[in-house]
């Protein structure tokens, strides 16, 4: 393959990284690379393993998007004024080790429980549910309610929030919340469309004179 041929194949790449983005008709706002590793710990029930532990490694993009007086979907409250964190769908990775099998996330907006309101960071009320086939919960928690203004998200610690399944019943012994566990995560902004084309022009001026070198 010819370097010209090469770099016309990747260039288009750098004008994916933006930092907005379309999906299930929402205009997503200041996107976050979000990447992280959370475990939850158990009884010693799973041997040769000195105790059960549940971990989940995963990765989405995070934005926001901006109500003014609309409902939030998924059982939220109404009348909503401010940015919402919301996941990217179609931008989530999970994979997952332990006796509980695999786990997803579908993504979509933030769930809050009541009471709720703007600036309102209390861990139990703003979360992201995994599951798995056993119907088992984990969730992970947002530093962060309904905005005022975009802010970078922050997480706080991860639970099992609910066993339903034979495994979970053996390896936690817990049938509700919440068994809590430890979360590490890694938040970096996409880039600005014009930087992502900053960057793909630079490339290719840098390109073109190699070649007349």
């Amino acid at each position: 393959m010819s370097r010209f041929l090469r770099f016309a194949l990747l260039f288009p790449l750098f004008l994916l990284a933006t930092s907005s983005a379309k999906a299930d008709d929402y205009d997503v706002l200041d996107l976050y690379n979000v990447s992280g590793v959370l475990t939850i710990f158990g009884d010693n029930n799973c041997p040769p393993q000195p105790i059960c532990a549940e971990t989940i490694a995963f990765s989405f993009q995070m934005g926001v998007v901006q109500f003014s007086g609309q409902d939030l979907p998924n059982g939220g409250p109404s009348n909503v004024y401010g940015f919402v964190p919301y996941i990217v769908p179609d931008s989530v990775r999970v994979n997952s080790l332990g006796p509980l099998g695999s786990f997803f996330l579908s993504g979509g907006f933030v769930h809050y429980a009541e009471p709720f309101g703007p600036g309102d960071s209390r861990s139990d009320i703003n979360w992201f549910p995994f599951y798995n086939a056993g119907a088992d919960e984990i969730d992970i928690h947002l530093g962060l309610g309904i905005e005022p203004y975009p802010q970078p998200p922050t997480f706080t610690d991860p639970d099992l929030y609910h066993c339903t399944s034979e495994a979970c019943f053996a390896a936690f012994s817990v049938s509700s919340a919440f068994n809590y566990g430890v979360i590490e995560t890694t938040v970096e902004p996409v880039p600005e469309p014009g930087g992502a084309l900053l960057l793909g022009g630079s490339a290719l001026l840098g390109f073109f004179r190699r070649r007349r070198a």
